[in-house]
């Protein structure tokens, strides 16, 4: 899958106060007031599965597309989420981003780093997050839980197939640098260190 789909405008201008945090010491004061989990209704009707399947050619592949999304959206609900009756944007945006890098660099993240990350998120995100409005936050929680699953099953998927299709992990890589780049990451710098997502300096 070297074609990522593109998150909508809103989701991205969202992104980007995390992405001018990221610029600053990311540590996380463990006492942090960081506020509630970025907790949310969802939506009566999904609307990511057809919004993100609108970069596929065709009415057919994009039909296929959306049941895909869709049965991405259902997965991340009843396995990360735990089918809790609310979305926790915040959660879902650390998955998403752990996805991806787990894709470039074999992470293999857990329980602890997903709720690592979660308390990042929700000190970026938090303020620009609570202030949007509630059909672009459903729709921005949806977008990152069915990529964030997405990523996570095809890069299973290729490093099973590894030795039939040598060429298939490294479609799914370029998909995922195309995704941290679309959320305001590098991929070339963004790390998983002991304390979270840090940037790593540029050698000079």
């Amino acid at each position: 899958m070297s074609n990522a789909s593109s998150l909508s405008p809103e989701l991205q201008a969202l992104a980007r106060s995390m992405a001018r945090a990221l610029q600053q010491p990311t540590d996380v004061p463990a006492d942090a007031d960081l506020g509630d989990p970025l907790r949310q209704p969802p939506a009566l009707k999904p609307s990511a599965p057809a919004l993100l399947a609108q970069s596929h050619a065709g009415p057919q592949a994009r039909r296929d597309a959306q049941a895909l999304y869709r049965r991405c959206l259902v997965a991340y609900r009843q396995r990360v989420q735990q089918a809790g009756e609310v979305d926790d944007a915040g959660l879902a945006a650390a998955y998403f981003v752990l996805a991806n890098l787990d894709v470039l660099h074999d992470l293999r993240p857990g329980r602890s780093e997903l709720a690592q990350v979660e308390r990042q998120m929700r000190h970026w995100l938090g303020a620009s997050w609570r202030g949007a409005p509630l059909a672009d936050r459903q729709s921005g929680f949806e977008q990152l839980a069915v990529l964030g699953t997405l990523m996570t099953e095809s890069a299973f998927e290729a490093r099973r197939q590894r030795a039939a299709e040598p060429a298939a992990l490294a479609h799914v890589q370029q998909a995922a640098r195309a995704y941290l780049v679309q959320f305001g990451l590098s991929p070339q710098r963004l790390r998983m260190s002991d304390t979270g997502l840090v940037l790593e300096a540029i050698a000079a």
